[in-house]
């Protein structure tokens, strides 16, 4: 059960550099993505969308409701921990 309402702010990793230049995947590095945050201003479970407002920027962001815990997180240090694990991860790879 996803735990993020309407009201939300949350914090995601961002690129817009590589975009679907092999296929359909994105080659990022780590000078090239940031951690934005938002707020959530709707969700559609429904639709499976759930809209969230950065601020400065002129479009929604439009995320699917199924992986939204999974791409989101509910503040910044929470971001950080979870992109530093990943990397341990790599690199005991």
């Amino acid at each position: 059960m996803n735990e993020f309402k309407v009201g939300d702010q949350v914090w995601f990793f961002y690129t817009g550099y590589g975009r679907g230049c092999w296929s359909e995947s994105t080659v990022i590095y780590p000078g090239q993505f940031d951690i934005l945050s938002g707020q959530i201003i709707d969700i559609e479970e429904k639709r499976d969308n759930v809209f969230i407002y950065v601020e400065g920027e002129k479009e929604l962001l439009s995320i699917g409701w199924a992986f939204f815990e999974d791409w989101m997180c509910k503040s910044k240090s929470e971001a950080i921990y979870l992109m530093i694990k990943r990397l341990e991860e790599l690199r005991d790879e």
